[in-house]
């Protein structure tokens, strides 16, 4: 479930966290804020995923992983994105939020329809995971994939195939080594890693 996020806000700076869960809810908050700096819709999910919907084609759906890094420039006003999603195939693929306190914390790809996802694997009777803190989806053979930040809107061909072979809701299609998880929300790539 997705939480709608508006721009209008009048929200007065936090108080100083003194915990690594307190530092963790401001910083997300921070962020969050920060997004609707930025005048798009941004929505919020109850387990920390969130979407940024760009235009009505074009959507972001990222998590931010659960460790911090010290020792970034502390003069810094404000939050600050780098983003660095040339290579899928890369460690490095990833978003990098840096905070005004110093720290860096990594945005990286989560799946936008989950739900889907874990019921049509689990009709299955296949268990998967996905690592919050580098967006990499692993299957119980053994194969990995590195999740797509982008979620498109569904072409014509895209739907066709989608009602041809969804079940439980999605449509998985084979695009080289990668896979395109299809579902009426959209489409999202999830790419093959070299073991």
């Amino acid at each position: 479930m997705f939480f709608r996020a508006s721009h209008g806000r009048n929200v007065g700076h936090p108080t100083p966290p003194r915990t690594v869960t307190d530092v963790r809810f401001s910083h997300t908050c921070d962020t969050m804020l920060a997004l609707l700096d930025y005048d798009y819709p941004v929505a919020l999910a109850t387990d920390g995923r969130f979407t940024i919907a760009f235009d009505e084609t074009t959507t972001l759906c990222a998590m931010t992983g659960y460790g911090f890094n010290q020792g970034a420039d502390e003069s810094r006003n404000g939050i600050s994105f780098t983003a660095q999603v040339d290579d899928p195939a890369s460690e490095t693929y990833k978003i990098t939020i840096s905070y005004a306190d110093g720290t860096t914390q990594d945005m990286v790809p989560a799946v936008l329809d989950l739900d889907i996802l874990t019921s049509c694997l689990n009709s299955q009777n296949s268990s998967f995971s996905i690592d919050r803190n580098s967006g990499i989806f692993s299957l119980e053979d053994g194969s990995t994939y590195r999740l797509g930040f982008w979620i498109t809107a569904l072409t014509e061909d895209d739907l066709a195939y989608f009602n041809e072979h969804q079940s439980s809701g999605a449509a998985f299609r084979s695009a080289g080594n990668n896979i395109e998880f299809i579902t009426t929300s959209g489409k999202q790539m999830f790419y093959f890693l070299e073991e």
